[in-house]
């Protein structure tokens, strides 16, 4: 679904059977009405707390805003509230924003 880039169908498992194995909802009508749940969204650039507001990759160290005490929790735009673009790739679909 493109509102909040959310999963709504996964077939098959990953064992190869059959049986979608998501929980939520197939149509964005179904998807609004429950505001403290947030079913199978995109999370967006991270999720959860980045002790002290920082890491490193691949040798190079990224800041970014603290806004849980000296931490970084979630990120600043929730992306599971954006619509998003999608496009039909070999099995599969492409999002962006």
């Amino acid at each position: 679904m493109t509102y909040g880039a959310r999963l709504v169908s996964l077939e098959p498992d990953r064992s190869g059977r059959p049986g979608d194995i998501v929980l939520g909802y197939e149509s964005l009508a179904g998807s609004r009405p429950i505001p403290k749940a947030i079913l199978a969204p995109s999370v967006g650039r991270y999720g959860n707390r980045i002790a002290h507001a920082g890491f490193t990759l691949d040798g190079k160290e990224y800041h970014l805003p603290a806004n849980d005490g000296t931490n970084t929790f979630m990120a600043n735009q929730s992306f599971d509230k954006l619509v998003w673009h999608g496009r039909a790739i070999p099995n599969g679909v492409e999002l962006t924003l």
